[in-house]
């Protein structure tokens, strides 16, 4: 009787930890799903907001994209100048090349009169996006790579990356879910990256990922570095008015 006893207990038991798992997964479950519908709101609402800010920034196509875009080509062209004839010259400073690098600084001066004067009438607050920062750092990479002798640079973490797999079978209930941190969408613009995984972690249905990045902040107006970081500068801010001019972001 006693033996019997013991086996109904067990049952029980059993059965009650199957009624407490089952109750644990099926919260579980509504967690993660809620969990996921709020994300899916959460992309519509920025969808929206983005829509919202770039038919603001539309209507100061005229005064603000047009002007920035014609000053931003300028330097482009009065760069590229200086670079071919520098080529041309292995670098030495004849007459030539002397007269292109005064009309490079020529022209970063009237791209710098042009921010100056997006400030002072308000109109930074209609770019879009992460264009602020974009010719806020141009401007100074420029400015400190003038009379620049050495590369200067700094390194930081650019992104981290969180992905979670986790899937669930049991008697009660089968279930898969993923949830993955956003990368940042903001282009650092810089030419060397490193990406890291923990592989240990993989063991648990984790990837942790971190990206490294180096950032130049000054080089020799010469070298590949400040070439390399003035084109990535120049695409990624003309890439960022053609969104505004052109009515289409890039994907």
């Amino acid at each position: 009787m006693v033996k019997s006893m013991n086996v109904s207990i067990t049952t029980a038991l059993i059965g009650l930890g199957g009624v407490i798992f089952g109750a644990i997964a099926a919260f579980s479950a509504s967690y993660f799903q809620s969990k996921s519908k709020l994300k899916e709101l959460e992309i519509q609402y920025e969808h929206n907001l983005k829509n919202k800010y770039l038919e603001n920034a539309r209507n100061h196509i005229n005064d603000l994209y047009i002007p920035l875009n014609v000053a931003i080509s300028k330097i482009y062209r009065s760069y590229i100048e200086f670079r071919d004839l520098s080529r041309i010259h292995n670098n030495e400073m004849v007459t030539t090349v002397k007269v292109a690098y005064e009309n490079f600084k020529e022209s970063f001066s009237r791209y710098e009169i042009e921010i100056n004067k997006i400030w002072s009438e308000g109109l930074d607050s209609y770019l879009i996006f992460d264009l602020e920062e974009k010719i806020s750092y141009f401007r100074n990479f420029i400015s400190n790579s003038l009379n620049s002798t050495a590369v200067r640079a700094e390194k930081e973490i650019l992104v981290t990356n969180f992905p979670i797999e986790f899937e669930m079978n049991t008697p009660f209930i089968k279930a898969k879910f993923f949830s993955q941190t956003k990368k940042r969408s903001f282009d650092r613009m810089v030419h060397k990256k490193v990406s890291v995984r923990l592989a240990p972690l993989a063991f648990f249905g984790l990837n942790y990922e971190i990206e490294f990045a180096k950032k130049i902040l000054s080089a020799p107006l010469s070298s590949k570095e400040f070439e390399r970081q003035f084109i990535e500068y120049y695409t990624s801010i003309k890439s960022g008015i053609k969104t505004v001019t052109l009515g289409k972001e890039k994907p």
